[in-house]
């Protein structure tokens, strides 16, 4: 069965309903009405309290893919304050940060200046340069044991006074006999110089 309305009782319920939304004594039923409000999450990098998703930043070191030392950046929140700001690879880009930050971008870049002036200075002392071994010798030219990069390496830095280690001497395989050969050192991606090594048969 299908029980309907009067007119008449929808207009006094309708009446009776308004009065209880206007009375002054019953907001409380107002208020239960509307959605409950949501605070949002706030973040230590907040300046306004409210959780930041992207925060700018400017970079003191080369991040690979990302951006070169002193550019200004926006990035995700958790990346810069997971990542960037403990390596203390990027700063916060306020004003005061800025400054810092170019000070200590221009001490970096003055420091790798002279660096690769130096390197420039090794390379051209190590091209050419000789090294020699004494071997014992089992048969004709073939040494007892072998000259290994990790033997390079000492000896080159103990006659230059330079450090040098095993993984710059580019040595495909140990020597075995007599003979002169020709080594790469590497010093960087751009500077590699020859030097001759020389193996000797022992007295």
């Amino acid at each position: 069965m299908i029980v309907g309305f009067s007119s008449d009782f929808a207009s006094l319920m309708a009446a009776a309903f308004s009065s209880v939304i206007t009375s002054p004594h019953n907001r409380y039923f107002i208020l239960a009405l509307k959605k409950p409000a949501v605070a949002k999450p706030l973040s230590i990098f907040g300046a306004t309290g409210y959780n930041i998703v992207i925060m700018k930043v400017i970079f003191l070191k080369n991040v690979a893919n990302m951006a070169k030392a002193g550019e200004v950046k926006e990035v995700a929140n958790g990346y810069g304050r997971n990542f960037l700001l403990p390596r203390n690879l990027a700063l916060l880009a306020t004003s005061s940060a800025i400054k810092t930050a170019e000070v200590q971008i221009q001490k970096e870049r003055e420091k790798q200046a002279l660096f690769a002036a130096e390197l420039d200075q090794l390379a051209q002392q190590l091209e050419g340069f000789a090294v020699n071994f004494k071997a014992k010798v089992v048969e004709e030219d073939r040494l007892y044991g072998s000259i290994r990069d990790g033997d390079i390496a000492d000896e080159l830095s103990q006659l230059t006074g330079l450090e040098i280690e095993r993984k710059q001497v580019e040595l495909e395989e140990p020597i075995r006999h007599l003979g002169e050969y020709e080594v790469t050192v590497r010093l960087s991606k751009d500077l590699a110089p020859t030097i001759k090594v020389i193996i000797a048969q022992e007295d």
